[in-house]
């Protein structure tokens, strides 16, 4: 459990670190659509069904959470890397 955690704690502190170019360029709103997809449209319902489906208890609902942080890291490089930076700068 403390290496699924560990793991887990990894990308939710890189997508924390990613919060903050994305609250500079102002794409907060796009980052926010992208939140909301990964915790509630994949990560709570998958949390749910590995824990009580799969009857995996506490180690699914971790895994459910940590598939959603894992996403949300995902998104919030693709949106930097889509991102014109020449643009902003200008």
């Amino acid at each position: 459990m403390l290496l699924l955690v560990s793991v887990i704690f990894f990308f939710d502190g890189m997508q924390g670190y990613l919060q903050g170019p994305i609250r500079e360029i102002g794409l907060q709103s796009k980052a926010s659509c992208y939140t909301l997809i990964c915790y509630y449209c994949v990560g709570v319902p998958l949390a749910c069904y590995l824990a009580l489906k799969k009857e995996m208890g506490v180690v699914g609902l971790q895994i459910g959470v940590g598939i959603a942080i894992t996403a949300q890291f995902s998104s919030y490089l693709w949106v930097l890397h889509g991102t014109n930076w020449q643009t902003i700068a200008d």
